[in-house]
């Protein structure tokens, strides 16, 4: 069994908004007006919630399971070149923090910047900003939402992760998790709200 070491309680990421958005609202209550101080307050409250590293306690390491890299709603289960795809949908009130789903080679395979339309639309798989990744067998795109600015990761392209391992930050829009049909059985459903110690699949026998 792996302990999870990742004790950061607000991911080091948010630090500057965070210290800004309270800078200001004490500024503004002291020199400006209240209702400017207030709403400072309110942003730096928001970032506190958004940018939370939601604690773990022990991920198995005798399995070869893949678990849900961030927390979400599943919005749609399909089926195609022999693969799984589990679209997951993340939305402002999930924790953002980005997990290996399993033990592999952290691999970005591409990064697109573009545009913040909304990720539901035909329109933002073409002009939104998007993002792959590899890990293993198991393959992560990533497409940005309204509310998100971008997509950050914390580890360097061709370095070893471990199951739990944080790899990045995404706070909107929607993740895809793809992997083999052949090797895996799918664990989930479509509604199912997932956490960081959910299953998405299990190896076959």
């Amino acid at each position: 069994m792996k302990q999870n070491n990742n004790v950061d309680l607000i991911m080091p990421s948010g630090y500057k908004s965070i210290a800004i958005a309270f800078f200001v609202s004490i500024v503004s209550f002291l020199l400006i007006c209240d209702t400017l101080g207030w709403i400072a307050l309110l942003a730096g409250l928001f970032f506190l919630y958004s940018y939370r590293n939601p604690i773990l306690g022990f991920i198995p390491k005798d399995e070869k399971n893949i678990y849900a890299p961030i927390q979400g709603k599943i919005s749609s289960i399909d089926t195609k070149d022999d693969k799984y795809k589990v679209y997951i949908d993340v939305n402002l009130c999930n924790a953002h923090v980005l997990r290996a789903p399993k033990d592999g080679k952290f691999l970005i395979k591409k990064i697109i910047h573009g545009l913040n339309l909304c990720h539901n639309t035909y329109k933002a798989k073409q002009f939104n900003t998007r993002a792959t990744i590899k890990i293993d067998d198991v393959k992560m795109k990533f497409l940005v939402g309204l509310c998100n600015k971008e997509i950050s990761f914390t580890k360097e392209s061709g370095e070893k992760v471990d199951t739990s391992d944080i790899i990045g930050m995404f706070f909107h829009g929607q993740v895809c998790v793809e992997f083999p049909k052949d090797k895996y059985n799918i664990h989930v459903s479509i509604g199912d709200k997932l956490e960081y110690e959910t299953k998405l699949a299990t190896p076959r026998d």
